[in-house]
């Protein structure tokens, strides 16, 4: 909402990449149903859908689908 990146924790492999691994990417847009993704080399746009089930990962303890908005 106020145009800033955001840090996101996402399971690598619910956007294409190995299983039960978990990253920090950087949210930096949100645009025509799909997330933008900086450092995230794998499926840097992922829809929003995609980007929710990576975000809301069950591998996660409950509480850990974290993000960081920092101004």
């Amino acid at each position: 909402n106020v145009n800033r990146p955001v840090p996101v924790l996402v399971d690598m492999g619910r956007l294409g990449g190995s299983a039960f691994v978990h990253h920090w990417a950087i949210a930096y847009r949100i645009a025509n149903g799909r997330v933008y993704l900086g450092n995230c080399s794998r499926n840097p746009s992922p829809t929003e859908s995609q980007f929710l089930s990576a975000w809301q990962s069950p591998a996660l303890p409950y509480g850990f689908n974290h993000c960081g908005v920092y101004f």
